[in-house]
C-alpha cells in the first residue's frame, strides 16, 4: 500500500489487513470530499466487491464464507437515514433493485429486486471448481472435480442443493440459446 502500514508483519494477513485499511480510508475520504461537490446531492454510489478474500488456509476456496459480500449505497440521492438490509443476493441483483428504484423495468431474467418484499432471500454463486447456492437458513457447496455436493448447512441443504442445480441448470439453458 502507498502509506506507512498499520498492522505490522510482512506475512499474507498483514499485507490484506492493511490494504482494506488503505482502502477504506482512501473511499472515506472520497466521500467526505464528494460530499462538498454540488454534484453529491444527485449522485449515488453503489460500492460491492467481486468476492472476498481467502487469507485463511482453513477456508475451503469455494466456502460461502468466501463469497459473502456487503453492499453499500450512498450518497445525496438517498433520502432518509440509513437502513440495513439482510436479504442474500448478488451483483447480478443492482440491476432490477436499482431500475426499479428509478421506475423502469428491466429484462434481467437472472436478476431480483433486493428491496421488494416478495423477492426471495437467496444467493448463487460460481467459482473455478463449482458453485454454491445460499439461503437464509441453508447452504451447499458443489465440487464439479469431485462431483458431489462438499459442503451442507443450515435446516434444509437438500433444499439449496435442488435450488442450486435447478438454477445453474436454466444459466446453461440460457447461455446454449444465446
Amino acid at each position: 500500500v502507498p502509506m506507512e502500514t498499520v498492522f505490522k508483519g510482512n506475512d499474507i494477513t498483514s499485507k490484506y489487513r492493511n490494504s482494506v485499511y488503505y482502502a477504506d480510508k482512501s473511499l472515506g475520504a472520497f466521500l467526505d470530499w464528494a460530499k462538498t461537490t454540488p454534484w453529491w446531492k444527485n449522485t449515488l454510489f453503489i460500492m460491492v466487491a467481486d468476492h472476498c478474500s481467502r487469507n485463511f488456509s482453513d477456508i475451503p476456496a469455494g466456502s460461502p464464507y468466501v463469497f459473502r459480500i456487503p453492499m453499500i449505497w450512498t450518497g445525496g440521492a438517498l433520502e432518509g437515514r440509513g437502513m440495513k438490509i439482510d436479504k442474500k443476493g448478488s451483483q447480478v441483483d443492482i440491476a432490477t433493485t436499482l431500475l426499479n428504484q428509478l421506475g423502469f423495468k428491466g429484462d434481467f431474467p437472472f436478476s431480483k429486486d433486493l428491496l421488494a418484499d416478495d423477492s426471495k432471500s437467496f444467493a448463487f454463486y460460481t467459482y473455478n471448481e463449482g458453485f454454491g447456492f445460499v439461503t437464509d437458513s441453508s447452504a451447499v457447496q458443489y465440487d464439479h472435480k469431485a462431483g458431489k455436493i462438499v459442503s451442507r448447512e443450515g435446516k434444509n441443504p437438500a433444499f439449496a442443493e435442488t435450488a442450486g442445480r435447478a438454477f445453474l441448470q436454466v444459466l446453461f439453458d440460457d447461455f446454449l440459446k444465446r
